[in-house]
């Protein structure tokens, strides 16, 4: 039985949008939803005192752990910068120091 050119041409047209969302999420999600986290919060939060400004979040949910590209923090009084921070959660046993336990 024969493909119908119709359906080739579906095909490949949805194996393109499929390959471009994939490299979307993967590598740009990221920062779209830091971006959306910062404006979220000076906008409706902190409204002209404190500058909030995150480049990437990323929330690992099975393995516990919400990653940080970069936050930076900034009041009249103080500046705070943080790159490459994680905070590690511990559900369903005693929460340990050491990292290596906690990823499965």
């Amino acid at each position: 039985m024969a493909l119908d050119q119709n359906d080739v041409y579906n095909f490949v047209g949805f194996s393109i949008l499929f390959s471009a969302w994939m490299v979307f999420f993967l590598f740009f999600s990221s920062r779209l939803i830091g971006f959306l986290i910062s404006f979220l919060l000076n906008h409706l939060v902190f409204h002209r005192n404190v500058l909030i400004d995150i480049k990437g979040i990323h929330f690992a949910v099975l393995r516990g752990c919400i990653s940080v590209g970069e936050i930076k923090i900034s009041t009249p009084n103080m500046n705070f910068r943080a790159v490459n921070g994680y905070l590690s959660i511990a559900w369903w046993r005693q929460w340990d120091r050491d990292c290596t336990t906690m990823i499965l």
